[in-house]
């Protein structure tokens, strides 16, 4: 098992088509959710492990709690998938959002995301 932690989405930063609006995520504060490797919705999810969801100032954080051996590949960024969408002004601007799962992704290609560490679980 390991520990991976880094940033799901921050606030303000245009995204591949959409961007966060500042507390679209504070409805997620202390949800744990799914890990999946590589999203492949609607098929089965590779589910690797389970993540605490926190809202911070810049953007919604997550603590993660995976098995790297159920994935070939070492994780450079975070996805999400998420329902109950609002949003802004724009439509290209979320509002408020919640996460029902997140993914480890191959690529870091996804601007809003960030992967800040990956360590061994001692336990």
């Amino acid at each position: 098992m390991a520990i991976v932690k880094g940033y799901v989405a921050r606030y303000d930063i245009p995204g591949i088509k959409i961007s966060f609006m500042k507390g679209c995520f504070d409805k997620n504060s202390g949800f744990v959710v799914p890990v999946i490797g590589e999203y492949t919705f609607p098929e089965s999810p590779n589910v690797i492990g389970n993540a605490q969801l926190f809202p911070r100032t810049d953007g919604l954080y997550a603590e993660a709690n995976v098995d790297l051996n159920k994935i070939s590949y070492l994780p450079r960024g975070i996805g999400f998938f998420g329902n109950h969408v609002e949003y802004g002004e724009e439509p290209s601007q979320v509002k408020n959002v919640l996460v029902r799962s997140i993914s480890l992704l191959s690529t870091d290609n996804v601007k809003t995301s960030s992967i800040e560490s990956i360590e061994s679980d001692s336990q």
